[in-house]
């Protein structure tokens, strides 16, 4: 059994099952997707920062958009060393990563399977497939951050952290993977590298909303950076306007914090 025919046994089973049920054709606004993550999706629209990760979303996943998400798999980090540059020459590019080869359709397939166990609350058969198809294509770092926050909700944080770290390896452009990640070192004590995990998500995508406001809480209610904190904020405040009036709360609660206070716990936007 070729890896291009079928991932694994439990991976055919399961898109059995859910083709079935007529339901492989899932929406893709999600960073599910590949490149991002069935996590974040919701069922109606993608998140802002989802739309970024692929190529514009069709109303319906057939397979040819499928295939299409597939060929728009964020490109990897360029490894090679910079050239030297001559004295007064202009500074050279490393050249760009060649682009991903589409995944074989079984994979694709797979991928959709896992994703609708997990959308339906089937979190042991997700993890499952989660498991089987990362057997087969272990570099998937949507794989990789799905099994992470399943993990995450079932309250294995060693697990979450060491999937969601991978994701972030293998996917270092995603926000989306790195926001998950802060999470779960938040929730591990882990507070200074939680922050870590936030910026570098944030160096790569300076407008993502969830990670702005996810540092802030982490700055202002565990590190006790109250400026840092406020920037973050004000970021978020403009990002999520949904949100604004309650982060605009926060802000002037911060603001006029006595020393003594006691801390309200916020919770971290997924």
């Amino acid at each position: 059994m070729s890896r291009a025919d079928s991932p694994s046994q439990a991976i055919a089973q399961a898109i059995a099952q859910v083709m079935r049920r007529g339901i492989v054709a899932f929406a893709v606004g999600m960073l599910g997707l590949f490149a991002g993550c069935a996590m974040f999706a919701k069922p109606a629209a993608p998140p802002p920062a989802a739309v970024a990760a692929v190529s514009a979303p069709a109303p319906a996943a057939s397979a040819p958009d499928i295939a299409r998400i597939v060929a728009a798999l964020p490109e990897p980090e360029p490894r090679a060393a910079p050239a030297q540059a001559s004295p007064g020459a202009e500074p050279q590019q490393p050249p760009p990563a060649p682009p991903l080869p589409p995944l074989p359709a079984a994979v694709q397939q797979a991928f959709a399977a896992a994703v609708t166990l997990q959308r339906a609350g089937r979190a042991d058969e997700a993890a499952s497939a989660w498991k089987a198809l990362l057997r087969e294509q272990p570099e998937l770092a949507g794989a990789h951050a799905n099994l992470g926050l399943l993990h995450r909700k079932a309250g294995r944080l060693d697990e979450a952290i060491v999937a969601l770290e991978r994701a972030v390896q293998l996917s270092p452009r995603q926000a989306a993977f790195s926001n998950q990640f802060g999470i779960a070192l938040r929730q591990a004590g882990r507070f200074a590298q939680a922050r870590q995990a936030y910026e570098q998500g944030l160096a790569a995508q300076p407008e993502h909303a969830a990670s702005h406001f996810n540092l802030a809480i982490l700055l202002d209610l565990y590190l006790g950076d109250r400026d840092a904190a406020l920037t973050h904020y004000q970021r978020a405040q403009v990002l999520l306007p949904e949100q604004a009036p309650q982060v605009q709360r926060w802000v002037a609660e911060l603001k006029n914090r006595k020393p003594d206070a006691p801390l309200a716990l916020r919770k971290e936007k997924e």
